[in-house]
């Protein structure tokens, strides 16, 4: 491929909010870069200038922005970041950036001597020496740094962009691909992370960090770029908004997450290899992003306690956690009360005893849970014996749930297994609908699929608590455009449309999935679950620029019909894994948000919940190091901007 080098532009951006994250993609050449964003970018830095409610104000020979979350000051030797807590300047825990040089090959492209900072509009430039600008978009709670390269350095070689850290904390590197952490007396509090080279094919590359004492060079490849085409994008995030969830010595998997509509605060469980296995807890600040106090165990019992659920009941302020609890083959299903915002003495618990949910000598697993506000109850969806899908009605309680009904059954495959439950209450038809994927056997040549079946509101006396069940992808019509398997289904509700919509993945080659979703009726209808009469619409469909999608969630954004649909991307040689996060209103999509680039470590299990505001915080789980697996968040808004968090843990 033909590289024009003469019309190289390259884009770096920095967070420099602390306790945030920002991601990029590419954006168009030379002058017209900040004016025009394709309808795929997840940054739009002249929407965010345009937004921002924060003016550049002059004080002496400094540029000052600042409000109640951050002092940024910019002067001629670089921009200082200074972080508030409650409205107050925290000492210590100022970051002051200065860029060094750009270099390309053996060739110093623009050594950084200082330069008097220019307004525009809520932006601020730093006009560089060999057509390199640096700038920064204000934003209410972010300040964005973009380093642009209008014209071609070299004619080959590596290029790196060295920039220099002034800082009280210690600059410590977790790896060239993760990214560097700034800790005061060991906990950290700012996150420089690794940085993802992109370009305008689409083409995305790692590159590796290293650290000099205080100095920072971010190296893009020179092999990647002989077949690059420009412009290249260059994308380092400075972030303390990745959350540590459960950032402990052992393994982690499986999280879920609700939020309380009472105290504005997000409960994270997970599971912990702690002992055979236990179930955690984690309160999150809905507000800050915040970490509420320490981890406490929802489950710690002598024998494997795995793959909790969670939902939250606003009459009671209560969060259910179900989970399994056994090993597998005679597994049982429990539940937990938590109480609906952190408590700073005392148990998070009201009662010091899980409740058995689903006993019997069956083995009964893999549980999820939803809360119908309107009669207070809830249901649990969860699996029998590998290819039964059974159910259970619990009361609202104070201190434990009220156990209704007997265990029931939704549906009996009979053969092949069913997998991943999931449920969600409607409150337009008051009804709970459950959604799973049934594989096949073997012997079965027609593709795996989604089934969903409609439960009754509240428990019914010992009557049949199911209106009754589809197949909804493929749709068994022979119509369906889809035609491979489906699996991995999740589901959530849409109060504005009246409407269900359950998101999963379709096989696309041996080794790739796409992510797709379909808009279902709220309430049983025996002539159709369709919506809007439509069949399944994309979400994800992207294989060329990766291997493939998987594992959706999805979760409504408290606003119309805005829904949070979030998933992994992965590419299998060589490896590398993402997080992103896609905003739907009704069937259209929005433009692809990065949430986290892993690099060669696996993300899985991503899961989000929303809130009122419109904020989601997404979770997942994800290798940390080779030989640790985490739990980390990050708060995302629906306009597709990060927002700042805050973390207390360390």
């Amino acid at each position: 491929m033909k590289i024009r080098y003469a019309s190289i532009a390259m884009l770096l951006m920095l967070f420099l909010t602390p306790l945030l994250s920002l991601d990029l993609a590419t954006v168009t050449a030379g002058a017209s870069a900040m004016s025009t964003a394709s309808a795929e970018l997840p940054f739009d830095p002249t929407a965010v200038a345009r937004a921002s409610r924060n003016a550049v104000h002059t004080q002496g020979d400094t540029l000052v922005v600042d409000n109640e979350y951050r002092r940024v000051e910019f002067t001629a030797e670089g921009v200082r970041f200074a972080p508030r807590e409650e409205g107050v300047l925290v000492p210590g825990h100022q970051v002051t950036y200065r860029l060094v040089a750009v270099r390309a090959g053996e060739h110093v492209g623009a050594a950084a001597a200082p330069v008097t900072p220019q307004v525009r509009e809520n932006q601020v430039d730093y006009d560089r020496p060999a057509g390199v600008t640096e700038r920064y978009v204000v934003d209410d709670r972010h300040v964005e740094q973009l380093f642009v390269l209008e014209k071609a350095l070299t004619s080959g070689g590596d290029v790196a962009v060295i920039g220099q850290f002034e800082t009280t904390l210690a600059p410590e590197l977790v790896d060239p691909l993760k990214g560097i952490r700034f800790l005061d007396e060991g906990r950290d509090v700012v996150r420089y992370s690794g940085a993802v080279v992109y370009d305008a094919a689409g083409r995305e590359t790692p590159a590796p960090l290293s650290l000099d004492g205080n100095q920072v060079t971010i190296t893009v490849p020179g092999d990647w770029l002989a077949g690059a085409v420009y412009p290249v994008t260059i994308d380092p995030r400075l972030e303390g908004g990745i959350i540590n969830v459960g950032n402990l010595s052992m393994d982690q998997n499986n999280p879920a997450v609700a939020y309380s509509t009472a105290s504005g605060q997000y409960l994270v469980v997970f599971e912990s290899s702690s002992g055979n296995g236990n179930i955690l807890g984690r309160f999150v600040n809905g507000t800050t992003g915040a970490l509420l106090g320490s981890f406490f165990y929802v489950a710690e019992g002598t024998g494997r306690e795995a793959a909790p659920d969670v939902a939250y009941d606003a009459y009671q302020n209560r969060f259910l956690v179900v989970y399994e609890d056994g090993n597998v083959g005679s597994r049982n299903v429990a539940g937990r009360l938590v109480y609906g915002s952190y408590q700073s003495s005392g148990s998070q618990m009201p009662a010091t005893e899980p409740t058995m949910i689903a006993g019997d000598a069956a083995d009964e697993y893999d549980p999820a849970v939803a809360y119908n506000a309107n009669d207070r109850q809830f249901a649990v969806v969860y699996l029998r014996s590998t290819y039964m899908v059974y159910g259970r009605m619990l009361g609202s309680g104070s201190v434990s749930p009220l156990l209704l009904s007997a265990g029931f059954q939704i549906w009996n495959h009979v053969s092949g297994s069913a997998h991943d439950p999931d449920v969600a209450w409607g409150s337009g038809g008051n009804t709970f609908l459950a959604a799973w994927h049934r594989e096949r056997p073997p012997d079965q040549v027609e593709p795996d699929y989604i089934a969903i079946a409609y439960l009754y509101e509240t428990y019914q006396g010992g009557g049949s608590q199911v209106y009754g069940t589809w197949t909804i992808a493929p749709y068994d019509s022979g119509s369906d455009p889809l035609t491979t398997d489906c699996s991995s289904p999740a589901v959530a509700y849409d109060p504005a449309a009246n409407a269900y919509v359950v998101v999963f993945r379709s096989k696309y080659l041996t080794a790739s999935y796409t992510i797709h979703g379909q808009r279902v009726r709220s309430s049983y209808n025996v002539s159709t679950f369709r919506y809007d009469a439509a069949y399944a619409f994309a979400i994800e469909t992207d294989v060329p620029s990766y291997s493939g999608h998987t594992l959706p969630d999805i979760a409504y954004s408290g606003f119309g019909n805005e829904m949070h649909v979030v998933y992994v991307s992965y590419w299998i040689s060589p490896s590398s894994y993402w997080v992103y996060h896609r905003l739907l209103h009704g069937t259209s999509v929005g433009p692809r948000l990065l949430v986290r680039h892993a690099g060669a470590d696996t993300i899985e299990d991503p899961v989000a919940a929303g809130s009122p505001d419109r904020r989601a915080l997404v979770v997942w789980r994800e290798e940390y190091t080779a030989d640790d697996w985490d739990i980390f968040g990050q708060r995302v808004a629906p306009y597709q901007l990060y927002l700042p968090l805050t973390l207390r843990n360390h």
